[in-house]
């Protein structure tokens, strides 16, 4: 019997299953499963068996590092993707600086790995729960020469002391001359000391493993998971989709691949032990995506990326205003009117396939682009945290805020300072670089000119669509002027904010326009709240760091901005005002 799903089901039925195959990740353990057939009688038992196999040539990667605790694996063929032009501008530099923190500067470059590995383990895991910082992914990278080693044990060195101070929990181990483990060190330990005998890698060695993306998962560690989620989505989803609830006692697992130059873009394979079942799920997509077509398009994006402020989804508006979803929605359309999605049930599987679009290219940019600005808010938040710590230490040594003009040492008891940037030069961790300034002579002399070269990276402004502040200058500004806590040169105190602190402006973002010198004195003057003077144009929010020293966002309007640079006017300010700091992340 075979089904083929409506060629006009649009991209929310290929959401939905390719979110149904990643939850389901899985595949490795040769273990017998118990379906539960449609009469009740003779639980019939049953292994993968030659029906559920593919004819695939063997690959000839070494695998040995995969251990019996692994069931799912996602392998990545870094050489080819490198090599694809419809990649665009990766942020590969963001990528290796990240990646060489790990495992080295002359270790980092993108295009020295041919293969990546990204598996996970199911020993310990339970989902729902919260597993600190301790993280079931394990990732191996295949090098096309021979890693270097000191480099490698220099940057495992300082991930070891960073591990201390932030409790974090990540090492990166050489397994061969070629190939390195990062993750856990109970989970590296294992790779490294893996037999190569596991289900999973001999599963793998059959496939091709020739696509850019391949995944291969078993059901079996995560059965009784899937169980009771699958059985709520039979209790809340009416007769039909009640269908899926039987999924954990039929599925075996799941095989995925992905080609960015090939006609047919994905393809994903589920083998299941129930033939009618098969058949029936074939046909409970192409009814959902008769109905089902428009809701994916349109501004009402997944996630609240963008989309409709109704019925409460403000609350999920980003900061970033993604410049993918018009494309997004461009492709969804020219998959629905083009065929290019299907799903097909026969013999034992479900297998779904997607056409590469036309418009591929161009959202592949645009995810980029937006992958980039996220990058780039994650980087500005970050360090806006830490002028929020080193503010804190500052107020809680000399009970004021750090004052935006010059200090000698004699005044106030204060130490020297230019401005408050240079005034929590000591809190930074820059103390030597604090030491350097002359503050005996004026902020813009030869001789402090050249030690401010040395701008602090946290003063750094990087936002998506520039490429960040250029020479000496920074956009995180204090605010002066008729509206600000700053009235002139003087130090203020906290007492003077009347307002609610979490509601009150200490430092703010501001525009392009209002660059300056990092160390030149001076607050930003406001002396009414004008909305081109903060934030970026294309985005929808401000960011800024309140009077109780927390990084917030708020959305750009004049009332918001008004209120917020205000200490005493004695404003209100909803909750619903402010937006998340990143993706993902509640206010």
């Amino acid at each position: 019997m075979t089904r083929v799903l409506n060629p006009g089901c649009p991209l929310v039925c290929w959401i939905f299953l390719c979110g149904l195959f990643v939850t389901i990740s899985g595949c490795g353990r040769p273990d017998t499963v118990q379906a539960v057939p449609r009469s009740g009688s003779n639980q019939p038992v049953f292994g993968p068996g030659k029906k559920m196999a593919l004819a695939k040539s063997l690959n000839g990667f070494d695998l040995s590092f995969i251990h019996e605790d692994h069931f799912a694996c996602v392998s990545i063929n870094i050489a080819r993707l490198m090599s694809n032009s419809d990649l665009g501008e990766l942020p590969l530099d963001t990528w290796e600086q990240e990646l060489g923190k790990l495992v080295g500067k002359s270790n980092s470059s993108i295009n020295s790995i041919e293969r990546a590995w990204l598996l996970l383990d199911c020993s310990g895991l339970s989902f729902g729960d919260d597993i600190g910082q301790v993280s079931p992914l394990i990732l191996v990278l295949d090098y096309k020469s021979k890693i270097d080693e000191s480099e490698l044990a220099e940057a495992n060195r300082k991930t070891e002391e960073q591990s201390r101070e932030k409790g974090l929990n990540l090492i990166a181990s050489m397994i061969g001359d070629s190939r390195i483990v990062i993750g856990s060190p109970a989970l590296t330990s294992k790779v490294a000391s893996a037999k190569g005998d596991a289900n999973l890698a001999r599963q793998l060695k059959q496939m091709k493993l020739d696509g850019d993306i391949d995944g291969l998962f078993d059901i079996g560690p995560i059965r009784s998971t899937l169980r009771s989620m699958f059985g709520m989505v039979g209790s809340f989803g009416g007769e039909e989709v009640a269908k899926i609830s039987r999924l954990p006692e039929v599925l075996q697992r799941v095989e995925i691949s992905c080609s960015l130059d090939s006609n047919d873009m994905l393809r994903a394979v589920a083998y299941i032990d129930d033939d009618e079942l098969t058949v029936e799920l074939a046909d409970l997509f192409n009814q959902t995506g008769q109905s089902g077509a428009s809701s994916i398009m349109g501004s009402q994006m997944p996630f609240g990326f963008g989309g409709s402020r109704s019925g409460g989804g403000r609350a999920t508006e980003m900061m970033l205003t993604p410049t993918s979803v018009e494309v997004m929605n461009e492709v969804g359309k020219e998959i629905s009117e083009k065929n290019l999605f299907s799903v097909v049930g026969k013999d034992h599987q479900v297998t779904l396939k997607l056409g590469r679009p036309g418009k591929l290219k161009e959202l592949i940019a645009a995810s980029i682009f937006d992958a980039k600005g996220q990058i780039e808010l994650a980087t500005r938040v970050e360090n806006l945290k830490k002028i929020a710590t080193a503010m804190g230490s500052y107020v809680e040594k000399y009970q004021c805020f750090p004052p935006c003009g010059i200090v000698n040492r004699s005044a106030e008891g204060l130490p020297s300072q230019f401005n408050w940037r240079v005034g929590l030069l000591p809190f930074l961790d820059e103390q030597a670089l604090y030491e350097q300034f002359d503050f005996s002579k004026p902020w813009n002399s030869p001789e402090n000119q050249l030690v401010a070269k040395q701008m602090p990276s946290v003063f750094a402004v990087v936002s998506k669509g520039e490429s960040g502040v250029p020479g000496l200058k920074t956009r995180w500004h204090v605010v002066g002027g008729d509206l600000g806590l700053y009235k002139g040169d003087r130090t203020p105190t906290i007492d003077e904010i009347t307002d609610k602190k979490i509601w009150t402006a200490l430092v703010i973002e501001g525009d392009q326009q209002t660059a300056v010198n990092w160390t030149k004195p001076g607050s930003l003057k406001v002396d009414s709240a004008e909305l081109g003077q903060f934030g970026l144009s294309q985005e929808n929010g401000i960011l800024f760091l309140n009077a109780a020293l927390e990084p917030r966002i708020i959305r750009k309007d004049q009332r918001n901005l008004h209120d917020i640079l205000t200490p005493d006017g004695g404003e209100t300010i909803q909750h619903a005002d402010f937006l998340p700091l990143l993706p993902g992340t509640s206010r």
